[in-house]
């Protein structure tokens, strides 16, 4: 009965007009992914190409980072050892180490994010967690100078968030939403009202 479940999940087609864009570009974005992966494994390599270059395009556009590189590894690989095609090579070869340096910023925020949120949730020492937030939010915070993406931006304003939580720093807390909020909403379709979309 769980497999019929998992099964029927994966062609519920979402109710576009109860969602922001970015999720249900998220959504559907992952679906089609898995699509890919099933036409190259079935030997529909042309189709499953096509596909994949939409969703380079779209992955990128919506900083889906994790997505982006699964993509462009696809794509690396059709035109480097499939077609032969060495200019595509390269310039996905290219995008593919830019991608992946992001993606690793947005991994070490997260892991940052979970190790603060896990002293949160079980009540470790106060000042302690205040120093372990200050130290992840100053090293994010040089990242930030040289990479920036969604949930790299994202994870680092949880951990500032939670260090004016744990000193009940009101006004601080205040100040670092409304900061936050204003640089999400620049961002127009990437911003989502539910800023915990895309923590998963």
């Amino acid at each position: 009965l769980r497999e019929r479940l998992y099964n029927t999940l994966f062609f519920i087609d979402i109710d576009q007009s109860k969602k922001e864009e970015r999720e249900v570009v998220y959504y559907d974005a992952y679906k089609k992914f898995a699509i890919v992966k099933i036409l190259l494994g079935k030997g529909a390599r042309n189709s499953a190409i096509s596909l994949a270059l939409k969703l380079c395009k779209i992955a990128s556009e919506f900083e889906l980072s994790d997505l982006y590189v699964d993509v462009l590894r696809v794509l690396r690989v059709h035109y480097g050892s499939m077609v032969g095609e060495r200019k595509k090579y390269l310039f996905y070869s290219n995008q593919l180490e830019k991608a992946f340096k992001v993606l690793e910023a947005e991994i070490l925020a997260e892991k940052y994010y979970i190790e603060v949120a896990a002293g949160y949730v079980s009540s470790q020492s106060n000042q302690n967690l205040v120093d372990l937030a200050d130290r992840y939010s100053k090293e994010l915070t040089e990242i930030l100078k040289t990479k920036r993406s969604y949930r790299l931006v994202q994870y680092s304003y949880f951990i500032s968030l939670m260090r004016y939580q744990i000193l009940n720093d009101y006004y601080g807390l205040l100040e670092i939403c409304s900061g936050t909020l204003s640089e999400f909403e620049k961002r127009g379709k990437l911003f989502t009202t539910s800023m915990r979309f895309g923590i998963n």
